[in-house]
């Protein structure tokens, strides 16, 4: 997810605060999905895990391509995106969160990192590559509800 839950209500209690009906993207929200009036406010607000995916998109770094085109293709392709993610999130982490422990653990949450890493491990260690594709295809979800 682009922000956890609390993130995500908390942007909703600000809208709502300023006369928005909200009502209709509460369920959303518990069901997983970020409704675009949120995830606008992200990027309003410069959040940082979206920052690092627009940031991307910005220099046309290839891992948004992938992303968006994994559909179908080889576990290796998996692979790799999982592991760009993983590198390119460990820069990022290490730029904006030095001493920041808690910030560090909300991007890595929201980045999916650790699902990246599992499902990786999982392929590696019993050649189950669900969780990896299950992990990347969420990522794309996060890329696509910024880039749509």
């Amino acid at each position: 997810m682009l922000a956890n839950k609390h993130k995500c209500f908390v942007i909703l209690h600000e809208l709502q605060s300023k006369g928005i009906d909200v009502k209709s993207y509460i369920s959303e929200i518990n069901s997983g999905i970020i409704p675009k009036i949120v995830v606008n406010e992200l990027v309003k607000q410069n959040d940082n895990v979206c920052s690092f995916y627009l940031n991307l998109n910005k220099k046309a770094h290839k891992i948004i391509k992938e992303i968006l085109t994994c559909e179908d293709k080889p576990v290796g392709t998996y692979i790799k995106i999982a592991t760009s993610i993983i590198t390119q999130g460990t820069i990022t982490l290490e730029h904006l969160y030095k001493d920041d422990i808690n910030g560090q653990n909300e991007f890595i949450e929201c980045l999916r990192l650790k699902e990246l890493s599992a499902g990786i491990a999982t392929y590696f260690d019993s050649g189950d590559y669900v969780p990896l594709v299950e992990a990347v295809n969420a990522n794309k979800r996060d890329v696509k509800s910024l880039l749509d």
